[in-house]
Parts: C-alpha cells; sequence; structure tokens
C-alpha cells in the first residue's frame, strides 16, 4: 500500500422520513480501493434506520478522457476500486437516527 486517506461524513434525523445525504471526493488519477462504513448510529426510536453505498465513479484513460460510470442503486456496494480513479461519489440515508460514516480510500500500484 503507498498510502492512505480518509473523510468523516454524517447526518441526523428525527424524522420517520428518510433523509439522503450525498458525498464525494476527487482525487489525481490514482489506483485505488475505496471503502465505506457506518462507525456510529443512534436511534431515535424502533423504527430507525441508515443504509450508504456508492452512486458512481470516474477514472481517465492514459489520454486523459474522463469516464462516470453510474452504479445501479440495487447494485450498490460498499467498496470500488479502479487503476486511475478521480472522483467516487456515495451517498447516507437515514431516518429517525443520528448516524456517522467513514469513507477510506487506499493507494496501491494497481488494483486490477
Amino acid at each position: 500500500m503507498n498510502g492512505m486517506a480518509t473523510h468523516r461524513f454524517g447526518g441526523s434525523t428525527d424524522s420517520d422520513m428518510a433523509v439522503s445525504g450525498s458525498f464525494h471526493h476527487e482525487f489525481a488519477p490514482t489506483s485505488m480501493i475505496c471503502e465505506l462504513c457506518l462507525t456510529s448510529a443512534s436511534e431515535n426510536d424502533d423504527n430507525a434506520g441508515t443504509n450508504l453505498g456508492f452512486t458512481s465513479f470516474t477514472f481517465v484513460d492514459p489520454d486523459g478522457s474522463p469516464h462516470d460510470v453510474p452504479i445501479d442503486f440495487g447494485a450498490r456496494n460498499a467498496n470500488i476500486g479502479h487503476d486511475r480513479l478521480i472522483r467516487a461519489e456515495w451517498y447516507m440515508r437515514i431516518y429517525n437516527v443520528n448516524a456517522m460514516g467513514l469513507f477510506n480510500a487506499f493507494f496501491w500500484d494497481s488494483v486490477s
């Protein structure tokens, strides 16, 4: 591993209606594996919840052409990776909860 970056994010609501937050992080073209994890959840009642996942990522070809890769909501995952990643986007959906998450990026020589 050549390095690591982290970013803390979160949200809070006392409503039964779900609230979604959108987050992103941008990089110089780098080989990396990114992951999301829930670090805390303080529920306001028995009907509380949260989920998170990546919604898309962008990578560049060796010639510098960017390629956006959307991730279908049903196929969302808590990790992504690419050899020339420049942007990762994710969401956190919450209801009746105070929740915090952590985005980790691990830098490598190659991830493919």
